[in-house]
């Protein structure tokens, strides 16, 4: 089910300060290197007068070109392996989950030395992302400005593109690059570039499938949950006779109500058991990430449908311990909606349940747990919901399972392909 209209509940500025909120979780410099390399890519896309389509791929590309390295433990981001790992997951993140999948295979090459002479079109356009990107990296280490332009100018031709480096010198020739950067006024250089680039509703759902998708990827257990309990939670309310607003809510509210989840450690995440007591207490803390990430982003009434998915009408739910009059109708929807999302799905401790377990569990709760209204709902259109739930979760095991294919493929390829990049670390934002 494709789940078409143009609610969005998100502006443009408001959803690239929820970017800036993911990219901080691996600290302040990655979201400034993130907007810097993107801002660089820019005036480098200027110079070269390259055209509105493929400027708005690269500039997008470069403002993600990291994205692989979020939520991945200190064994990957110190790894010697970090830049081919990254890259590829990076390029997988955007090629099965996001709106910006021709922007995928620049990432994957953004490592890769110029040199190499890949026979692929995408190859060049990832050349220019490690310019910018060792470009800024120097930068941020405060490399004297004379020696910084002297490393570029002698990789011409190995590691950097010598069309991208004679245009990155005409450009420091003509712009205070070190002032823009010093100043901050590459932020505002390269927002109110994006600011004039449309977006249509289905970009925007993309977008933030992609974020939900951060903590997934890889994962045949979780993979796909947030749509399914979008998507279900969408339909129920349609169902229930709400009116078409209220059913893009609870699709909203679907898409965000685990984003926290990136807070969340992933030895507890991906545990292929039963949560201790004390792991559990901390897992609980995701609905409260999930609030503070969105909160003044979406309408307050987004939000708390969101935030209250694990809430229950006796009392007993997380965070706040609310009761029954205390909730809306739509909150409850996503209560049932995460319920039969989780039952229907695998999960690391269960197999996947059959609609009439999951009819049993929902029955034995309600009235005390769960809305009547809504378990009804669910329970009258049963056949109809389960095969549209199903039919996600089956999409996502087998993405899941592709994704993994493809990765091992991907990271054996791209080895053999790595730059020898001048200034090359480990990992910019492991924080020991």
């Amino acid at each position: 089910m494709v789940i078409k209209g143009n609610k969005s509940f998100i502006s443009i500025p408001k959803l690239w300060r929820l970017f800036e909120r993911f990219l901080a979780v691996m600290g302040p410099s990655y979201v400034d290197h993130c907007v810097r390399t993107a801002y660089l890519m820019l005036r480098l896309c200027e110079q070269q007068k390259i055209d509105d389509k493929t400027k708005k791929m690269l500039v997008f590309a470069s403002y993600f070109h990291d994205l692989g390295s979020i939520g991945k433990d200190k064994d990957y981001l110190l790894s010697c392996d970090y830049d081919t790992l990254h890259s590829v997951d990076g390029y997988l993140l955007l090629r099965y989950k996001s709106p910006l999948k021709e922007a995928a295979k620049v990432i994957l090459y953004h490592h890769t030395a110029y040199d190499q002479h890949i026979d692929d079109p995408y190859f060049l356009y990832g050349v220019k992302i490690a310019l910018c990107d060792r470009l800024d990296d120097w930068e941020r280490n405060e490399v004297p400005y004379n020696v910084l332009i002297d490393s570029i100018r002698e990789q011409g031709g190995e590691a950097f593109n010598p069309d991208d480096v004679d245009a990155m010198l005409k450009i420091v020739d003509a712009v205070d690059l070190r002032y823009d950067i010093k100043s901050g006024k590459y932020k505002k250089v390269l927002y109110d570039y994006i600011a004039t680039i449309p977006f249509s509703s289905e970009e925007i759902n993309g977008f933030l499938l992609m974020l939900s998708s951060l903590f997934e990827l890889y994962d045949s257990i979780t993979y796909n949950h947030s749509k399914t309990v979008a998507v279900v939670g969408y339909q129920l309310a349609k169902l229930m006779g709400r009116h078409d607003d209220d059913c893009f809510k609870c699709f909203f509210a679907g898409l965000i109500h685990d984003l926290g989840k990136i807070f969340i450690p992933l030895s507890i995440l991906d545990k292929p058991a039963r949560l201790t007591p004390e792991e559990f207490e901390v897992m609980k803390d995701h609905v409260v990430y999930s609030r503070e990430l969105t909160k003044d982003l979406f309408p307050r009434e987004i939000v708390d449908i969101a935030t209250y998915h694990h809430e229950r009408l006796d009392g007993t739910g997380y965070p706040n311990g609310l009761k029954d009059r205390q909730m809306t109708e739509l909150e409850e929807i996503m209560q049932v909606s995460d319920v039969v999302s989780a039952l229907l799905a695998k999960r690391s401790y269960k197999e996947e349940y059959p609609y009439e377990k999951v009819r049993e569990i929902l029955l034995r709760s309600t009235p005390d747990k769960f809305n009547k209204k809504v378990v009804d709902a669910f329970i009258d259109n049963h056949e109809e919901v389960v095969a549209l739930a199903n039919s996600i979760i089956k999409e996502g095991y087998e993405e899941a399972e592709a994704m993994a294919k493809h990765r091992e493929e991907l990271i054996s390829y791209v080895k053999t392909k790595k730059a020898i990049l001048p200034g090359m670390p480990l990992s910019n934002f492991y924080r020991g």
